[in-house]
């Protein structure tokens, strides 16, 4: 999805938490590219949780 919009944001894997952090440095601040992403990365991550929790 990042490389789709050719953003690459900072993403932290810590044991059981992904931190990821969207902003856009040309713009020095969060956009509206920074927001769509980050509403795809949750819709895929309620994907994956639901799949994982119909696993279970």
């Amino acid at each position: 999805m990042a490389e789709e919009n050719q953003h690459h944001p900072f993403i932290n894997v810590q044991y059981k938490a992904v931190i990821v952090l969207l902003s856009s440095w040309a713009a020095k601040g969060v956009t509206a590219i920074n927001i769509d992403l980050a509403v795809e990365f949750e819709k895929a991550y309620e994907h994956v949780n639901h799949t994982i929790s119909s696993i279970r």
